[in-house]
């Protein structure tokens, strides 16, 4: 519903504009009247309307005044002169104003009602594309946060140092605004339900991480965030949420320094059983460093791993460790570190039981990606995902199956790869140590099917999910599964479907 508003001197004339077509059904709402040009410019201010009707000729400031006094303090609307002369001055004056048109008195509901109709039709357009230039700025800036949250992550990862340089773009994403960023996790909710719990913050941006959401907003708008934060936590007492909070930004460094701050201090609410909020610049370094080492209590689960595939004893080994560390209240990337290197010592001893035949398993796996955990229980989760697939490939090997699956399961790293635009057979070759031609090849043997189209279809399914379940754009959602172009992906949805993506959602 658009706002309209009338100025006349005369009061008559007002009650007729008001009563002369039903403007609600046409798509207004009437937000003001004015009797003079000055209370024209107050009731303006107050109301901001979409379109003005004003008399041309009125004492003390006529229309064309109050519309060029309007336009001097950047008052946008669409302005029509109502008058009862026909006067070719009036007119000329009128254009270099900017004028939308003119209706000559009596008003008649036979001129009235089209220009009414192009109006409405001029703002819904104008409503449209500001809409979509929005969008689109919105997503550009949002592209180069996000870049700057992972290449941060990955330079903290590293412990490299990082120039403000190398997050091109950010500068003019900030604008000298004062933002704050945080983190929001959770042991359970995977990272679309967080997504899903969140989207009416109020917030600039929403990233979706490794195991977490990270989270822009304007400082003003904190309060409201860390409020609509405590109702989610009130209201979902068994999922656990958390969220740290870091320090406030107006330019790149202040973000850089912020955001390693944050990273070195997350783990204050790693070993977290109830949720909570942290603030990170408040939150003391740990300094513990103790652990329970794996072999310290024997060695058998990795025995039993190794040469009867079973893995529960390792799980449970695991399970022990971290329980150590939390109880000494030590600091989970040093945990981390212990598990990592369980990781690569159940690697080395199959190669060393197995030869070549066990050097598929655990290929695929970014085993330093351990270090991006923020929960305990995702930190288990892993480790036990890890193991149990170990424990099903040593299985293979004694059953004689021969080769451990397709390349220590290529589709399982497919899946985790599949909604990068540039994600290509190379990369999944390159993952799994084997030329691309002799990759293709395999794969086919084993899949029956193409290594493109396997792509494409988990796209697709994938696709018709967001479809479904979501009021994405198809925009957003060709981004979602992998194709830069929406016409792309909209003819490939078609050919395999034979539906239009709108068509199918619409069923």
């Amino acid at each position: 519903m658009y706002k309209i508003m009338f100025v006349d001197d005369e009061e008559q004339n007002l009650f007729l504009m008001e009563k002369i077509i039903d403007w609600e059904e046409m798509g207004f709402r009437v937000c003001g009247i004015a009797l003079d040009g000055e209370e024209g410019i107050q009731v303006f201010e107050e109301t901001e309307p979409d379109v003005v009707f004003v008399d041309i000729r009125m004492e003390e400031m006529n229309g064309l005044e109050l519309i060029e006094r309007l336009q001097k303090e950047k008052k946008q609307a669409i302005y029509v002169i109502v008058t009862a002369y026909d006067e070719f001055s009036y007119a000329k004056k009128a254009i270099s104003l900017g004028v939308k048109d003119y209706l000559l008195k009596p008003v008649s509901r036979k001129e009235l009602i089209p220009m009414v109709q192009e109006i409405r039709q001029n703002l819904d357009e104008a409503k449209k594309k500001e809409s979509e230039t929005n969008f689109i700025h919105m997503q550009y800036e949002s592209g180069i946060f996000s870049f700057a949250f992972s290449r941060l992550e990955e330079s903290c990862l590293k412990k490299e140092a990082i120039a403000a340089t190398a997050l091109p773009g950010l500068e003019g994403v900030i604008r000298g605004q004062r933002l704050w960023f945080c983190e929001l996790f959770s042991p359970v909710e995977k990272i679309g339900c967080l997504m899903e719990a969140t989207k009416d913050w109020e917030v600039k941006y929403r990233f979706p991480g490794y195991d977490h959401i990270d989270i822009v907003a304007l400082e003003e708008k904190k309060t409201a965030v860390l409020a609509a934060f405590e109702a989610l936590r009130k209201s979902s007492l068994k999922k656990k949420y958390n969220l740290q909070v870091n320090p406030c930004f107006q330019n790149v460094q202040e973000f850089i320094d912020g955001y390693q701050e944050g990273f070195k201090k997350r783990s204050y609410g790693f070993y977290e059983e109830a949720g909570g909020l942290y603030f990170s610049e408040t939150v003391e370094e740990n300094q513990v460093r103790e652990y329970l080492r794996y072999g310290e209590s024997g060695d058998e689960p990795l025995q039993k791993l190794l040469y009867n595939g079973s893995c529960g004893e390792m799980e449970k080994q695991v399970r022990r460790m971290a329980d150590y560390a939390r109880e000494k209240g030590s600091r989970p990337d040093g945990l981390i570190d212990e598990m990592i290197e369980v990781l690569f010592l159940v690697k080395s001893q199959l190669t060393a039981v197995y030869k070549d035949r066990a050097f598929m398993i655990l290929r695929h796996r970014n085993i330093w990606n351990l270090h991006k955990v923020r929960t305990k229980a995702r930190l288990l989760a892993k480790m036990e995902e890890s193991l149990r697939e170990t424990a099903d490939a040593v299985q293979n090997m004694l059953e004689d199956k021969g080769n451990y699956s397709l390349m220590g399961k290529t589709a399982e790293y497919i899946q985790e790869h599949f909604s990068d635009p540039e994600f290509t057979a190379g990369e999944a070759a390159e993952a799994v140590h084997l030329s691309r031609n002799y990759f293709l090849k395999v794969f086919k043997e084993e899949m029956k099917i193409s290594f493109v189209d396997y792509v494409a279809k988990i796209r697709m399914e994938r696709a018709k999910k967001l479809l479904k379940d979501t009021d994405k754009t198809i925009y957003v959602i060709s981004r979602e599964v992998g194709y830069e172009s929406q016409y792309h992906f909209s003819r490939k949805f078609k050919n395999m479907y034979k539906l239009s993506p709108n068509e199918y959602r619409s069923l």
